[in-house]
C-alpha cells in the first residue's frame, strides 16, 4: 500500500540538537499539552536556565523551526503541537490542544505513553474520524478503515513551521484517500494506516517521553 520508510526518512529531520535544545524541547512538549502557552520565564524556571541563556536557545529552535512563539515570546506551537486552530485535536489528560497534521496527533500521544483521543475528519468529505491510543498504540479508530495520507515532510523548507499543515491527514476510507491525492496533493505520500503513524510518532517524539 506504502512505502512507509521512504516518507518517514523526511520526517526525521538533519537538525542536531544540543542536551539543553532537547531538554527545552521536551518540556515545552509536555506543557503545551495541556493547550497553554508557554511563558519564557515560566519556561526558565522549569528549564532551571537563566532567562537571557534560555532566550539564545529559543532562538536556535526557531531557526531549525522547531517552534513558534507570540508577540510576547511565548511559545505557541512546537513539535507539532499548537494553540492555533486546526482540523486536529488532540485529548488527553493533560488538556486539549491542535496539532499541526494527522501523524502528530496520532504519534505524539503515543510515543509519550499517554492515553489520547484524536478528534479529526476527512480531509475529503469532512466525516467525522476519531482514534483512540492506549498504551503506546491505536486501540480503536472510526471509521475502521480510516487511513493517514503522509507527505512526505517539508522541514527542510525555509521560513517559519506553517500553523497547520494541509498535506498530511486522516480520510474515512482509502478510496478517499487515493482520491484527495490524485487531486490536491502538492508533496510526495503514501497512504497509511494510524498504527503507521504510531510508529512514525515513536521515532520521532519518543526521545521527548523522559521530561514529563
Amino acid at each position: 500500500m506504502h512505502d512507509l520508510p521512504m516518507i518517514a526518512q523526511g520526517w526525521m529531520g538533519t537538525a542536531v540538537f544540543s542536551a539543553d535544545e532537547e531538554r527545552v524541547q521536551g518540556i515545552i512538549l509536555w506543557r503545551l499539552l495541556a493547550g497553554h502557552l508557554v511563558a519564557p520565564a515560566e519556561l526558565a524556571a522549569a528549564v532551571g536556565l537563566p532567562e537571557a541563556e534560555l532566550e539564545l536557545i529559543l532562538a536556535e529552535l526557531h531557526t531549525k523551526r522547531c517552534l513558534r512563539r507570540d508577540d510576547h515570546g511565548a511559545v505557541v506551537a512546537a513539535r507539532g503541537l499548537m494553540l492555533e486552530p486546526s482540523a486536529h485535536r488532540l485529548v488527553t489528560e493533560y488538556g486539549a490542544v491542535n496539532t499541526q497534521c494527522s501523524v502528530d496527533a496520532i504519534g505524539i500521544p503515543a510515543a509519550l505513553g499517554i492515553g489520547a483521543t484524536v478528534e479529526d475528519q476527512c480531509a475529503r468529505c469532512n466525516w467525522p474520524v476519531t482514534a483512540t491510543i492506549r498504551g503506546k498504540q491505536v486501540v480503536d479508530v472510526q471509521p475502521a478503515g480510516a487511513v493517514v495520507v503522509m507527505a512526505e515532510a517539508c522541514g527542510g523548507r525555509i521560513g517559519a513551521i506553517p500553523t497547520m499543515c494541509h498535506e498530511t491527514n486522516l480520510f474515512c476510507s482509502p478510496l478517499h484517500a487515493q482520491q484527495w491525492q490524485a487531486e490536491q496533493a502538492t508533496l510526495p505520500s503514501a497512504v497509511v494506516s494510524p498504527a503507521d503513524a504510531v510508529t512514525v510518532g515513536h521515532a520521532i517524539w519518543g526521545r521527548f517521553a523522559p521530561y514529563a
